[in-house]
């Protein structure tokens, strides 16, 4: 069965998302992003005169192919950033892409897509899909839309952006862009997508909050925030051995599930938990709106396979542990075991959101790197706390800062899972509670101790020996004589982890 096949993949989804400090306009840019293959393509099809309610036909049957039965229009599947669209006319199928992309320009400005038509035999699934993904590709690579309205040399610069300051925002009282008006009006329309998946979680007693300050920071003192990145392992390999486009539309739904259900995990951790959670924080109850309870943490985007989270920057290693916890525990459709990537980065609240996003990406791809080296099945996190500003990439940051005559101070990527040869991360938190027996001030000396030499470190342990104190010792290692073994130690994450994982500083 052959027809005209549209392939539309959303470009720099996180640049566009997170371009701007205001987490109201990352959430509004989020909605945005959904929506243009749901309210806006339904406008499109309208035009057209197609069915609308044809758009949730693939996942109510997904081995139902319409348009093999006379449909002028069918879905393919939509998920991750990306839509399969069919078209049984061609001439439909080219003005379907003028008027979608035309609305794009009205309510989406600065949002960048790319788009194949090509020829589909839906009968040979797997060829006709590596084709038309080698022209996607290859347009990305060719075409670079302007969607955004050239500035001209009168045009005031809006402060949100650097864009052109056309509109006039009644929230913000004050022009703004384009861009920065669309997000904003979109941002009241997120609450909608939440209590639609997480409604029942919620209930009458806890909601999100679109303020980075009130997701339960103490007051008056030096605050973090946690910005986590999270994708999962191998899908697009596992996306392109798919033969069939019903086995297709099964895998896409049943992976979007998988992950809300695992953000199902983090609320409901986050519930059962509060208690020992505010007395972590040390704070008498989360922050109230509409006399609802403030959860600690944000989703900004929930991807096919991959999510982006704000939090308390205390919780953001657990949390991103709970999601891949819960991620993992869930069947898809090819029946293969399922497991994802974090990145953690822990900055001050007031700093640059986008720089924390963009790292929190680099401390994700770092873990997917390690994973592989391991040759490991499970789910990797990597983390980085920052108690003032970031400066350059995350090698450079690890190679300037994190070095010591002996070596690396960090071991981190940690698998949450045990590997061969590779400490996990709940090992590293087992070994981390014993450490916390040891003072306050001398762990504080310890951190010090670790940048001198070896003398200098023997001779710390062989102290602490003295008052009755012992490092951790891990199996078939020897860190807990000198600190360091192959130019690594542990110690180092371990005191990092203390201030910033309450399962931990609770023993």
């Amino acid at each position: 069965m052959r027809c005209h096949a549209v392939f539309i993949d959303t470009v720099a989804i996180q640049r566009y998302v997170f371009s701007s400090n205001k987490l109201k306009e990352n959430l509004g840019a989020s909605y945005l992003v959904e929506d243009i293959f749901e309210e806006i393509l339904k406008k499109s099809l309208n035009e057209l005169g197609l069915n609308e309610s044809i758009l949730t036909a693939w996942m109510e049957n997904t081995n139902n192919i319409l348009i093999k039965n006379g449909s002028n229009f069918e879905v393919g599947f939509i998920g991750g950033g990306n839509a399969l669209l069919f078209f049984k006319d061609l001439n439909i199928a080219h003005n379907f892409i003028k008027d979608w992309t035309a609305r794009l320009l009205i309510e989406t400005p600065g949002l960048q897509t790319a788009i194949a038509l090509s020829n589909f035999d839906i009968n040979n699934y797997s060829d006709s899909m590596n084709k038309i993904s080698s022209e996607l590709k290859k347009n990305k690579n060719i075409y670079h839309c302007q969607t955004i309205t050239p500035r001209h040399g009168m045009t005031a610069e809006c402060t949100h952006s650097g864009f052109s300051m056309e509109t006039y925002n009644e929230t913000e009282q004050a022009y703004v862009s384009s861009v920065v008006n669309a997000k904003i009006l979109a941002a009241k329309d997120t609450e909608k997508k939440l209590n639609k998946d997480f409604g029942d979680l919620l209930s009458d007693e806890y909601c999100f909050t679109d303020q980075l300050d009130k997701l339960g920071q103490k007051k008056h003192e030096d605050s973090h925030i946690a910005v986590v990145h999270i994708d999962g392992n191998n899908m697009a390999d596992r996306f392109r051995e798919i033969k069939t486009l019903p086995s297709a539309r099964e895998l896409s739904k049943s992976v979007k599930k998988a992950t809300i259900f695992a953000v199902r995990g983090m609320i409901e951790a986050t519930i059962k938990e509060q208690k020992t959670l505010l007395n972590f924080l040390d704070i008498e109850t989360f922050n109230i709106q509409d006399k609802k309870q403030i959860l600690p943490f944000r989703p900004i985007i929930i991807g096919g396979d991959d999510i982006a989270f704000v939090s308390e920057g205390r919780l953001g290693i657990w949390l991103a542990e709970k999601f891949l916890q819960s991620f993992a525990k869930e069947q898809v459709s090819d029946n293969k075991p399922l497991s994802a990537c974090a990145g953690i980065a822990i900055t001050k609240t007031k700093y640059p959101f986008y720089r924390g996003y963009t790292l929190a990406e680099e401390l994700c791809r770092n873990a997917k790197n390690k994973r592989k080296e391991a040759d490991s099945p499970g789910s990797w996190l990597d983390f980085h706390i920052s108690f003032g500003g970031i400066s350059g990439s995350l090698n450079h940051i690890r190679n300037s800062q994190y070095k010591a005559e002996q070596g690396s101070l960090l071991m981190r990527p940690y698998s949450l899972d045990e590997t061969k040869n590779r400490i996990s991360l709940e090992t590293i938190k087992t070994k981390a509670r014993e450490l916390g027996k040891i003072p306050n001030n001398k762990l504080k000396d310890m951190r010090n101790i670790m940048t001198l030499g070896e003398p200098q470190r023997k001779i710390f342990v062989n102290e602490l020996s003295v008052r009755g104190y012992s490092l951790p010792k891990f199996d078939g290692k020897d860190y807990h004589a000198s600190l360091f073994e192959n130019a690594q130690t542990p110690y180092f994450d371990m005191i990092e982890l203390m201030e910033f994982h309450h399962e931990i500083k609770e023993v």
